[in-house]
């Protein structure tokens, strides 16, 4: 069975429109503290915050804030970073891009200049549970040989092994 089989399969999924998918944002202020922060993340059961400035939209997560010292003083505009965004009509393709490569878990929506909502990953996992997907192995998709180390090999013996 090759990759591009199993591509024609999710094909259907990765070429639908968000609309149906998107969700209420967690939106928060930049001057807010850290500790009001994951106070409003936890509320809203959540994993990212966004918010906008200068038609540039920021994101900050749980992993972010984890690096915080002083959290019920420190403010969290230093762990706010750029992310790319979403418009109604984008394919879901366009999201799940965004999320691997962004390491975040919801995909803000733009709309207006604002954050009007979000694509979750688990939304987009969803569907695609609802696919027959018993026939797909996980050999199928998996990188076949790995570069494995020991963990007590040094590390420059490593990294020449791995450009081979």
């Amino acid at each position: 069975m090759s990759l591009d089989v199993i591509h024609d399969h999710f094909s259907g999924i990765m070429n639908k429109k968000i609309d149906s998918l998107i969700s209420k944002p967690v939106i928060i202020d930049p001057s807010s503290t850290i500790s009001h922060t994951i106070s409003t993340l936890s509320q809203n059961d959540s994993f990212d915050a966004f918010c906008r400035e200068k038609d540039v939209t920021l994101c900050v997560n749980t992993r972010d804030l984890l690096l915080g010292k002083d959290i019920a003083n420190m403010k969290v505009r230093p762990f706010l970073h750029p992310i790319p965004s979403l418009k109604r009509g984008d394919s879901i393709e366009k999201a799940v891009n965004i999320l691997t490569h962004n390491r975040i878990r919801a995909v803000p929506v733009i709309q207006d200049g604002a954050v009007t909502g979000v694509v979750r990953a688990k939304d987009i996992l969803k569907l695609v549970s609802e696919l027959d997907n018993k026939w797909i192995k996980a050999n199928q998709v998996f990188t076949p040989n790995p570069v494995v180390i020991d963990k007590k090999s040094p590390l420059s013996a490593e990294i020449g092994r791995a450009h081979v």
